[in-house]
C-alpha cells in the first residue's frame, strides 16, 4: 500500500512550496516576517503548549533548555543561510557588470577611434576643397562641414575624457600645481587659437588636489570662452587663489556669457545635453570636479562669463 504524497492529500507539494520560497528575493520585510513567524510559533510552543502538557517542572526546565538551543541552532544556520545566499547573488551581480562594464568600453573605444578617423577625413577633405575654391571663405557649405566635424571630434574627445574619469578612484587623486598646469594649458589653447588674449595670474607655490584629468576640464572652459565669445580678438582671463577651505579657479571672458542651454546640460544629465545639442564639454567639466572632490560654479559677470573651479588644497 503506498503512501499518498501531500499533493495527494491536501492539493499541493511540499517540494513544489520550498522550490517557489528558495526562489524568493529575500527583501528585508520578507525576513523580518519570516523570522516574525518562527519566533512567535517558538515562543508558543515553549511558554504555551510545553507549559500545560509538562508536569515536572524539572523536565520542564530540560525542555526549556533543549528548547533554547535549538533556536541558537536555529538563528545561526538562517543567518549563515542569508548571509551565503546573498553573497552569492552579489558575486554574481558583479561578474555581470564587469562583463558589461568591458563590453561597454570596447565598443566606445572601437566606435570613438573610427568615428575620429572618419571626421579626420572630413575634415581634411574639406580644407582641400575649400583651397581649391576660388573663394573659399565665402563658402559657407565648406565652414559649417569643418565646423560640425570638429564639434563630433570634441564630443569624442569628452566622451573619452569622461569614461576615464569614472575609472579613477578617490585614492588616485594626485597634487597638481596649477600655476604649471595654467601655464601648458594657456600654451596649448595659444596654439589652437593664435588670435586669442589669454591673461594669467596664479601663484607659484599653489597646488590641489584633483582628478588627473582637471587639465581636460580647464581647457574646456578656456576653449568653451573663446569660442563664445563672438569677438575677434576675445580677452580671457585666467587666475587661481587659496581660499581659507579651497583652492579656487576663475576663468573669465568678455563674451555674452554661458548660454541657458549649458546651464540645463548640468541640471538634466548628458541625454538631455546631447539632445539639446550643447554637447559634452561642461558636463564633463562638471563631473571632472566633482570626481575630484570640488564643484564647478558659475558667477555673475559684467562684461561676460565667469567660470569657477572649487578645488580641494594640497600641500607641496
Amino acid at each position: 500500500m503506498s503512501i499518498p504524497s501531500t499533493h495527494q492529500q491536501y492539493g499541493f507539494s511540499i517540494e513544489q512550496w520550498l522550490k517557489t520560497v528558495l526562489r524568493w528575493e529575500l527583501t528585508p520585510l520578507r525576513i523580518s516576517l519570516l523570522y516574525l513567524v518562527l519566533g512567535t510559533g517558538s515562543l508558543f510552543f515553549s511558554d504555551v503548549l510545553l507549559v500545560q502538557r509538562v508536569e515536572s517542572a524539572a523536565l520542564l526546565a530540560q525542555l526549556q533548555a533543549a528548547k533554547g538551543g535549538l533556536e541558537v541552532l536555529f538563528t545561526a544556520g538562517f543567518i549563515y543561510v542569508l548571509t551565503k545566499r546573498s553573497r552569492r547573488s552579489l558575486q554574481q551581480k558583479n561578474a555581470s557588470l564587469r562583463e558589461l562594464k568591458e563590453e561597454r568600453t570596447v565598443l566606445h573605444r572601437v566606435f570613438r577611434h573610427n568615428l575620429r578617423n572618419s571626421m579626420n577625413i572630413v575634415q581634411g577633405s574639406a580644407t582641400n576643397l575649400a583651397r581649391d575654391l576660388p573663394a573659399p571663405n565665402d563658402n559657407q557649405d565648406i565652414d559649417r562641414i569643418l565646423r560640425q566635424s570638429d564639434r563630433v571630434v570634441r564630443l569624442c574627445e569628452h566622451a573619452s575624457t569622461i569614461e576615464e574619469t569614472t575609472m579613477v578612484d578617490d585614492e588616485n587623486h594626485v597634487a597638481i600645481d596649477l600655476s604649471k598646469l595654467v601655464d601648458a594649458t594657456v600654451t596649448e589653447i595659444r596654439a589652437q587659437y593664435p588670435d586669442v588674449d589669454i591673461t594669467t595670474d596664479v601663484p607659484d607655490d599653489l597646488t590641489a588636489r584633483a582628478h588627473p584629468q582637471l587639465e581636460t576640464a580647464l581647457e574646456e572652459a578656456i576653449s568653451n570662452a573663446y569660442r563664445h565669445a563672438g569677438a575677434d580678438s576675445p580677452h580671457i582671463e585666467v587666475s587661481a587663489e587659496r581660499t581659507r577651505e579651497n583652492v579656487v579657479v576663475h576663468v573669465v571672458d568678455d563674451g555674452p556669457g554661458i548660454p541657458d542651454i549649458e546651464y540645463e546640460a548640468l541640471e538634466s544629465g548628458p541625454k538631455t545635453s546631447i539632445t539639446h545639442g550643447s554637447g559634452l564639454g561642461m558636463w564633463m567639466m562638471n563631473w571632472v570636479l566633482r570626481q575630484s572632490g570640488g564643484a564647478l560654479r558659475f558667477r555673475p559677470s559684467g562684461s561676460g562669463g565667469h567660470v569657477v573651479f572649487v578645488l580641494q588644497g594640497a600641500e607641496r
